[in-house]
């Protein structure tokens, strides 16, 4: 990550301390000073006092004290100074002013306030603990662990485990209190949070359960029994086309087995459970299904600007990571974004992750979609060219088409006037236009998506 700052205003400090909360909070990053945001070199006048006055700056406002360095480099005649800040163990990284104490995290090419659920996160990372380690108000003496007894008894064909093996687990603490993974895998509905909620609609976009939904289920209860459920739901609202090949007759699934399953799986177990009055969703369209859980990525990233193959297993919930794993539902290494990918090889539309802050979605295409729909699927467009940032350009604005400049910028992490360029080459194109005015209407693809043989709506 990235900031360009001109010049450092040391006496309202906050306008570039936030970068460097931030910064601690997330991944780490960068602040380039003296070059503006739209990349103009003006330089740092008096680079040995701006680095001296940067650093004690830096460690009055920030607490903990973050890790940084200060570099200063001269080119063509002038200087600059890099501010290095760290990923942060300690967190969170508070900047303090004028009687104020807030931690910042990283959106796009933003500093923000970290939201309560992250905060509580943050939290969580410096005192090197997750939340479903966390002590719970339930006792072990009022649940039951059948299910998960069984499950383990019936995949692992080995004998039942005790509960002496319940608290090596972790969901059990001596005092004889659950943590919140004990709450969340015993058999009785304790955690509100621990629902899914399902729905097939009619159409490409939602409608109102009542007139538009041609199935909906509301599941709650442990976590393994709502896998079990969300993936009966899906299979029982697929359909399934089949073809002569050689005088034999082969199935097509509507969605791989292999790949719901993962996204099921990553939605339950990485899933922030601190985000009360929260639950899972799964809408089925005719076209995709969308699995969608909150929180967004554990380290504060956009997963829409990232290469999915290159990500390392990120586990928000590591006692229940744990417990999957000894079940073989999930690996232990890896990252399941990859498995998801892999069952559409076969297939040239690929299933679309995107994240923010407070919710992750991973869309899985129908492969039979082109098969049931013909006017869709015998429409055929002339070919547009499209660079790798125009192709993002129309993922975002399928998911949202009233989508602003500013958080096509924000989520592709570039400036807002690369993302106004990018929307007049598209518009150039053919590719979009804007319907209604600038400030409240929206977009419509006008092209097929790039790969696909039909354009995805947003819900």
């Amino acid at each position: 990550m990235i900031d360009f700052k001109e010049t450092l205003n040391f006496s309202k400090p906050k306008s570039w301390l936030k970068s460097v909360s931030a910064f601690a909070n997330t991944k780490g990053g960068t602040i380039i000073v003296g070059i503006t945001d739209g990349k103009e070199r003006v330089g740092v006048t008096d680079i040995q006092n701006t680095v001296a006055k940067a650093a004690e700056t830096i460690n009055a406002h920030i607490e903990p004290a973050p890790r940084y360095e200060l570099t200063p480099i001269h080119e063509d005649g002038k200087d600059y100074l890099l501010i290095y800040v760290a990923e942060g163990q300690a967190t969170p990284y508070y900047l303090t002013s004028n009687g104020s104490r807030i931690a910042y995290i990283r959106s796009g090419d933003e500093s923000i306030a970290a939201p309560q659920h992250i905060l509580n996160s943050l939290i969580l990372k410096g005192q090197n603990m997750t939340f479903d380690a966390l002590p719970s108000p339930y006792k072990f003496s009022d649940v039951s662990f059948t299910y998960l007894k069984a499950t383990f008894k019936n995949r692992l064909n080995e004998p039942e485990i005790t509960d002496r093996d319940l608290a090596s687990f972790g969901l059990i603490l001596s005092d004889g209190r659950l943590t919140y993974a004990g709450a969340l895998l015993c058999d009785q509905y304790i955690v509100s949070q621990s629902r899914i909620f399902c729905t097939r609609w009619k159409h490409l976009t939602k409608g109102t359960v009542g007139e538009d939904a041609l199935d909906d289920k509301e599941y709650e209860g442990n976590l393994l029994s709502l896998l079990e459920n969300a993936e009966v739901f899906i299979k029982n609202n697929s359909r399934k086309s089949w073809g002569v090949s050689e005088m034999q007759r082969d199935e097509h699934e509507d969605y791989p087995h292999s790949s719901v399953r993962e996204a099921l799986i990553n939605a339950i177990i990485h899933r922030d459970y601190q985000i009360i009055g929260s639950e899972i969703h799964i809408d089925m369209y005719p076209d995709r299904v969308e699995i969608t859980s909150p929180g967004g990525m554990p380290d504060g990233s956009k997963i829409q600007a990232l290469d999915v193959s290159t990500i390392p297993s990120m586990r928000r919930n590591m006692i229940i990571s744990d417990v999957f794993g000894r079940l073989r539902i999930m690996e232990r290494r890896g990252s399941g974004l990859s498995r998801i990918i892999d069952g559409y090889n076969d297939f040239e539309v690929k299933p679309v992750f995107y994240s923010e802050s407070s919710y992750f979605r991973v869309t899985l295409p129908n492969k039979n979609y082109s098969l049931q729909d013909t006017a869709v699927s015998s429409f055929v467009q002339p070919r547009v060219m499209l660079s790798p940032s125009e192709e993002k350009v129309l993922e975002l604005i399928a998911f949202n088409p009233a989508i602003t400049g500013e958080r096509i910028a924000e989520n592709l992490d570039v400036s807002l006037r690369h993302a106004k360029r990018l929307l007049a080459e598209l518009k150039e194109k053919g590719a979009i236009q804007r319907i209604g005015s600038a400030k409240s209407g929206h977009w419509e693809i006008l092209i097929n998506m790039p790969g696909q043989k039909h354009q995805y709506m947003s819900p």
